[in-house]
């Protein structure tokens, strides 16, 4: 009698732990047998001891976000050990909705603290039921802001996006996501991009904050060309004294337009279509520059190659031609007189 009765001790000493917080029913209990306190009821114990000395699974219960927020989803997890798998899993949310499976994802309708409470039954029947309290808050959504800088973009221009003005009335943003129109996603509160060709860009802007509430802005950003610039003379050669018609076209960029001649020789123009003289023989080196209202530039150079212009002969005020003509026909002229000399000779 004494050794029997030490066994039946022992037995309650080794169950007793296992229904402090987790409470396991038998295999024919529901989760309707469930409690929310840690206090002792009838039946729990209605499955044999071989149950409760068989290690009954164990469970953990967690949730994302940490401070979730009325009419957004709440992701529900929970981890089990013990017990024999497989397991199924019955939630109750605390609000009038059950659920099942792992993990469960619920909204929330308004805010409020939930008693949220999963079943776990294994296999075998074994039933363990583990809760927690949800605190969820009645949220207000974070705004986004977006400047970027330059105000004006232009292709092949480095173009700063800044969210550092987004805020959250009731909590902190925690993330930012950019979709800047082309290649992949960045993060950060600010991101820097460069676009290589013009055309309008569809940017967007998510924030989160620390309720899981994201909230996107789009916006369009234009790119405009970039400022180019075709210069060309009427000649890139010549005899000195030669004048030269230079002219040019801007496009792009932000208009009005300045311009800036360099001739190679000292000499400048603010003309986009001057003329000019080059008087001595060498190459010249001319470049223009263009200037937009925003103060981007762009240049060409181009090369002017000057000769001398060859000495023209002039006898008597007669000029070189007329010497040319004129020495023809002196060459005609003695002509027969050369044929007299010779025949004179051989005489």
């Amino acid at each position: 009698m004494i050794g029997r009765a030490l066994t039946i001790i022992v037995i309650c000493l080794a169950i007793i732990p296992l229904v402090q917080h987790n409470k396991i029913l038998s295999p024919h209990s529901s989760p309707a047998d469930f409690t929310t306190g840690n206090e002792w009821q009838p039946g729990m114990l209605t499955s044999s001891i071989f149950s409760a000395v068989a290690q009954p699974p164990t469970a953990a219960l967690t949730f994302s976000p940490s401070s979730p927020a009325a009419g957004y989803p709440v992701t529900l997890n929970t981890t089990s050990s013990g017990g024999t798998a497989p397991y199924t899993f019955a939630w109750t949310f605390g609000d009038g909705i059950n659920g099942t499976g792992n993990p469960a994802i619920h909204t929330f309708a308004s805010g409020g603290s939930y008693n949220v409470t999963v079943a776990i039954r294994d296999s075998t029947g074994a039933i363990i039921r583990t809760y927690k309290i949800i605190n969820v808050k009645y949220d207000v959504p974070p705004i986004p802001q977006i400047t970027w800088t330059p105000a004006i973009v232009f292709a092949g221009e480095t173009v700063f996006f800044d969210s550092s003005t987004s805020s959250d009335p009731d909590g902190i943003i925690v993330a930012h996501v950019w979709q800047l129109g082309e290649g992949a996603p960045q993060t950060g509160i600010g991101v820097l991009h460069t676009y290589s060709s013009p055309g309008v860009y569809q940017v967007s802007l998510s924030v989160t904050d620390d309720s899981g509430v994201t909230v996107v802005k789009p916006v369009a950003v234009w790119v405009h060309p970039a400022l180019a610039l075709t210069a060309s003379s009427n000649a890139t050669q010549g005899l000195t004294p030669v004048g030269l018609s230079f002219s040019t076209q801007a496009s792009g960029g932000q208009s009005p337009y300045t311009f800036s001649w360099d001739f190679g020789d000292g000499l400048t123009s603010a003309r986009p279509n001057p003329v000019h003289n080059y008087t001595i023989p060498r190459v010249y080196r001319a470049e223009v520059t263009v200037t937009d209202s925003l103060g981007h530039t762009a240049s060409q150079v181009l090369n002017i190659t000057v000769s001398a212009r060859p000495v023209e002969l002039s006898f008597l005020g007669l000029s070189e031609t007329t010497l040319k003509i004129g020495g023809v026909l002196t060459a005609m002229s003695a002509f027969p007189l050369m044929i007299f000399m010779i025949v004179r000779r051989r005489k």
